[in-house]
């Protein structure tokens, strides 16, 4: 994923958002606001359990 420069995502973090992109998922569970912003720039919907 192009975006991780653009979020400053970690490298497992991406292997999850490009996971959850591969297996067909449209929502991540996520408090990384790192992760989150990656996940939203690939389309899924982002799910914060503390909010």
């Amino acid at each position: 994923m192009s975006d991780s420069g653009v979020t400053g995502c970690r490298t497992l973090d991406t292997l999850h958002v490009a996971s959850a992109r591969v297996l067909g998922f449209g929502r991540l569970v996520t408090t990384d606001r790192r992760q989150a912003a990656l996940a939203e720039r690939a389309g899924l919907v982002v799910i914060d359990p503390l909010v």
